[in-house]
């Protein structure tokens, strides 16, 4: 599911569709039949909506770990990189473990 909705809100910022925080209403219902087209599964607007904010959540905690110092991408794997001390480092933070952390959409 997440591939149709991403794919159609990609398709739907380069048709201007999107008004400054806010979405055309069409934009829903197309990323809901797509959506349904790659899942064959029937999902409601509001669970549509729902995902995405859950997307962005995820996003910005991707982006903040890949910002910092000693992380980057291994594009073959799709997953993030970095030494074993940089691991340690983040973890004894306290911080959630992204050393698995794939990102099939991104």
């Amino acid at each position: 599911m997440d591939d149709g909705l991403i794919e159609s809100l990609v398709e739907s910022i380069k048709a201007g569709e999107k008004y400054g925080r806010t979405w055309d209403e069409s934009v829903w219902e197309l990323a809901k039949n797509d959506a349904f087209k790659k899942s064959r599964k029937v999902v409601r607007k509001s669970h549509m909506k729902s995902r995405f904010r859950t997307l962005q959540k995820e996003l910005k905690g991707f982006n903040e770990l890949f910002n910092k110092s000693g992380f980057g991408w291994d594009y073959m794997k799709n997953a993030m990189t970095a030494s074993a001390a940089c691991w340690d480092e983040l973890l004894s933070d306290n911080v959630r473990s992204y050393s698995t952390f794939l990102l099939f959409n991104y």
